[in-house]
This record gives structure tokens, C-alpha cells and sequence, in this order.
């Protein structure tokens, strides 16, 4: 023990080792009252003890009962009367204070179900909202053309090129938010395995930026795809980086304003390759820019809201950023 105290004391400042303290002196106490050393036993119980309270109170108990001993050894019944008194009143503290943890630990639990079961509400209330939007807009222009289908055949041409693009569009924004429920959906149930390959991350990222052009018309927006690298080789899943891309391009399009600019940037950075998506738009709120990578998270949450989305696309993004040992982080004002 002696030994042992000095090694601690030498080394406490980095001893990961908890409680080392208290052990030492309750063993101390433990073999004086072996050998039948009962005032040096009593000492280092008392020293135990002291140390225990700054710690956890429990672990007072054993150091009390043993107090008491080396009293009773003493035939100092008065102290030790004192000590088993003292030591009961830290019993009901302990566990009163174990009933209040339980209990707090169960409100907490509690709290945060409830917390994901409204988040839950919200998200398939707003799912629903946003595939019942382009179904509506779907059947709306479908309802439309049959009235035309009757007409000639150039009459009926010129209405369905007129809605065509409208069906096109909404079909594809339901895909993407059925695709992305599919993907976080395997994500979460550990489906996802990437398919690494070496690709030039440039054309990737050029040909998903060059692919959403023709989505960006109505709103007269200029998507601008940069780089000084004619060529990065790197090891990625093409399809989970088109995902990515798509979900980032989308946001930066749902948040522009008309005439506005986007900006895809791709640059080597020490031993990352920095992909950028930055837009024009509204910017993100400083309270919101740690949440918005968070499941479900939306800035704007009511139904009135003036940019749809279903609150999972940032989510999948950084998921799949980590599956290809990346981050992502927000720089917004």
C-alpha cells in the first residue's frame, strides 16, 4: 500500500484511474484494524470518507460500516453509535438520491420520445403535403389534356407540350423524394454498401451540375460549374456523389430567388477535394446552422412555407459524405 500511495501520488495528475484515492485509504484502514491497530484504522475510515463525499456519497457506505467496526473494537459505543447513524442517513440519501436519477433519467427518456414522435408527426404530415403537391399539379394537367384529346391533333400537341414539362418536373421531384426516403431508409438499417471505384470526381460533379439546367429556366437561374483541375482521380461511389450533388443543387435552386446566381466550385485542398455549392439566396439563420444536417430539420416548417421540402436531403447528404470519409459544413450569413 505504501507503494502504492506513492506511485499515485507521483502520477495522480495523470492517472485515469478513478477513486485510486479512496481505495488507498480505505484499505489502510482495513489492515490496521487486521493487525489490530484500531486508532490508525480509524484515521484513515475517517480519511476514506471524506474523500467518498467529494466522489459519489455510495461509495461512503463501506468506509462507515467499517468506522463503526474500529469503534466497536475501541468499545467506543458512543462513536459508533454516531457513525451507524450517520451511516443510515446516507443510506436513505443514496437512496433517494438513486430513486431521483431513475426518475430523471425516465422524464428525460420520456421527453425525448416525445420529442421524435412529434418531429415524427411533422415529418409524415409534411410528406404527405409534399407528394400530394406534384400528384395534384400530375392529375391537374393529365384532367386538362383529356378534355383536349378530342380536338385535332395539332390542337391537342400544343397543350401537351404546354404541360408536359409541368408533369415531367413534378414526376421527377416525387422521385427524388421517394429516392431519398429509400436511401436514408438503408442507411439507418446499415443496407448501404458504397461501390468504390476510381473516378474523375470533376466530370462527375460537372455532368450532375450540367444535368439540373433545364430545371432552373422558369426561375431565370445561372448555375455556374468552376474548377482549376481539368482532372481529380478519386475513390467514390459515383451514384451516392450524384446524390449528393443533386440534393445540394436542389436546396441552392428551392432557396434562389429569380435571376439569381449558384455557384458549384470544385478545388484541391491539402489532402481533401473541397466541393462547394453556394447560391444567393436567403441564407440560414446562426441557431439553425448546427441542426439543418439533423434528420427531419427544416428552417420553415409550416405548411404556407414558401419553399417546399420533406427535411431529409441535408440529412442523406452528410451520411453520405461520411460513408467517403468527408464532412460537410454550412457557411452562411
Amino acid at each position: 500500500l505504501d507503494k502504492s500511495k506513492e506511485f499515485y501520488e507521483k502520477n495522480k495528475s495523470e492517472s485515469i484511474i478513478v477513486y485510486v484515492d479512496y481505495q488507498i485509504e480505505r484499505l489502510y484502514g482495513d489492515v490496521y484494524y487486521k493487525i489490530g491497530e484500531f486508532f490508525e484504522a480509524v484515521e484513515h475510515h475517517k480519511a476514506a470518507i471524506n474523500i467518498a463525499k467529494k466522489y459519489r456519497p455510495k461509495y461512503a457506505i463501506q468506509a462507515y460500516e467499517s468506522l463503526a467496526k474500529d469503534y466497536e473494537a475501541l468499545e467506543d459505543y458512543k462513536n459508533a453509535y454516531e457513525v451507524i447513524n450517520e451511516f443510515k442517513k446516507l443510506v436513505i440519501n443514496v437512496e433517494n438520491l438513486n430513486l431521483i436519477t431513475k426518475y430523471n433519467n425516465v422524464q428525460k427518456s420520456y421527453e425525448e420520445l416525445k420529442r421524435e414522435e412529434r418531429e415524427r408527426e411533422e415529418f409524415f404530415a409534411n410528406l404527405s403535403h409534399e407528394l400530394k403537391t406534384p400528384i395534384n399539379i400530375i392529375y391537374s394537367s393529365i384532367q386538362l389534356m383529356n378534355i383536349f384529346k378530342d380536338k385535332s391533333d395539332r390542337s391537342f400537341k400544343e397543350y401537351y407540350l404546354k404541360h408536359e414539362k409541368s408533369v415531367r418536373i413534378n414526376c421527377l421531384r416525387m422521385l427524388k423524394i421517394v429516392q431519398n426516403m429509400i436511401d436514408m431508409n438503408r442507411i439507418d438499417c446499415g443496407a448501404v454498401q458504397a461501390k468504390f471505384g476510381n473516378y474523375n470526381l470533376v466530370s462527375l460533379v460537372e455532368e450532375v451540375t450540367m444535368s439540373v439546367l433545364s430545371s432552373v429556366e422558369v426561375k431565370n437561374i445561372n448555375i455556374i460549374f468552376d474548377t482549376e483541375e481539368e482532372e481529380m482521380i478519386v475513390k467514390c461511389d459515383p451514384y451516392m456523389i450524384e446524390r449528393i450533388i443533386l440534393n445540394l443543387l436542389s436546396n441552392a435552386i428551392k432557396f434562389s430567388e429569380k435571376d439569381g446566381n449558384i455557384y458549384v466550385n470544385v478545388r484541391n485542398i491539402n489532402k481533401y477535394i473541397e466541393i462547394s455549392v453556394s447560391d444567393e439566396g436567403i441564407g440560414i439563420p446562426n441557431n439553425m446552422k448546427k441542426n439543418i444536417f439533423n434528420k427531419l430539420t427544416q428552417i420553415d416548417k409550416s405548411f404556407n412555407r414558401k419553399n417546399e421540402g420533406s427535411g431529409i436531403g441535408l440529412s442523406l447528404v452528410k451520411s453520405l459524405v461520411g460513408i467517403h470519409g468527408g464532412y460537410i459544413e454550412v457557411e452562411s450569413v
